[in-house]
C-alpha cells in the first residue's frame, strides 16, 4: 500500500509540471521565467538604442559600398 501511494505521487508530481507550464504557456508567459523588472527594461531600451545606432552605422556603410559599385 505504502509503495502504490508512494509511485502515485511521483506519478503525480511528474505530471504537475508539465502541465504547469502548459497551463503558463497558453496563458502567454513562459513558465520558466521570471517576469521582467524595471531595471531589465531600462537595460533592454538601452541595447535597443544602440541595436538602432548599429543599424545606422551598416545601414551607411552599404548604401557607401552600393554606391561606389554602381560608378
Amino acid at each position: 500500500m505504502e509503495t502504490a501511494i508512494l509511485f502515485a505521487a511521483v506519478a503525480l508530481a511528474a505530471g504537475a509540471c508539465p502541465a504547469l507550464a502548459w497551463i503558463q504557456r497558453r496563458r502567454g508567459r513562459s513558465a520558466c521565467c521570471t517576469p521582467a523588472r524595471s531595471d531589465d527594461r531600462v537595460a533592454a531600451t538601452a541595447d535597443l538604442s544602440e541595436l538602432r545606432a548599429r543599424r545606422a552605422q551598416i545601414e551607411e556603410r552599404i548604401a557607401a559600398t552600393e554606391q561606389s559599385q554602381s560608378q
